[in-house]
């Protein structure tokens, strides 16, 4: 009897955003909502930095990738990056994605460089084009330009959360199932850092 193929997994491995930064965020993109709701906000619990977005993969790939993700972060220590300001791609006046920066150091963006590289040459998953920049997605934007009242929030923001920090503390392998009310995205694999 043949083995039952299961459906490709839609994937990446992210750093989520939890603890004191991400309650702020939850508390920030609830009051943003209520200047501009017709902006696709990230619904909460969601708010993370993507090391690498891979798309579909079978079974198989999902462990390589595992192992991949093993040999090349299971050696670093917890560490915490200074959170960046408000910023959008490509920028303010033609917004397609609004985020949140981080500042990491060079050292973790080579590992996330080597990453990619191994999923290319192990798995043949594309290589990324740009350069990691290491940012939190808060919200996309479809038709509309950013209201002036909510820049002004914006700036509010980035003066608050100068000097705050994010604790990098594990590297996560997520699923991420599209449906109509925003993206699920469910925990595959967890590396805790040392």
């Amino acid at each position: 009897m043949a083995r039952k193929v299961l459906p490709a997994v839609r994937n990446f491995v992210a750093i989520p955003v939890e603890g004191e930064l991400g309650e702020l965020l939850i508390e920030k993109v609830a009051e943003w909502r209520r200047i501009q709701p017709d902006l696709k906000w990230e619904k909460r619990g969601n708010f993370h930095i993507t090391l690498k977005f891979i798309g579909d993969s079978t079974e198989r790939e999902l462990v390589k990738i595992e192992e991949i993700i093993s040999e090349v972060f299971s050696d670093i220590h917890r560490f915490s990056v200074p959170v960046g300001s408000v910023g959008a791609f490509p920028d303010f006046k033609r917004a397609r994605v609004v985020w949140v920066g981080a500042l990491f150091p060079d050292s973790f963006v080579e590992r996330v460089e080597k990453f990619d590289r191994l999923l290319y040459e192990y798995l043949g998953i594309p290589r990324e084009k740009k350069e990691f920049t290491p940012h939190i997605t808060i919200a996309r934007v479809k038709r509309s330009s950013i209201k002036r009242e909510l820049l002004d929030g914006f700036r509010e923001f980035n003066e608050f959360v100068n000097g705050k920090e994010l604790s990098v503390d594990k590297v996560v392998h997520f699923k991420s199932e599209l449906k109509p009310s925003g993206a699920v995205h469910t925990p595959l694999f967890t590396l805790d850092l040392r």
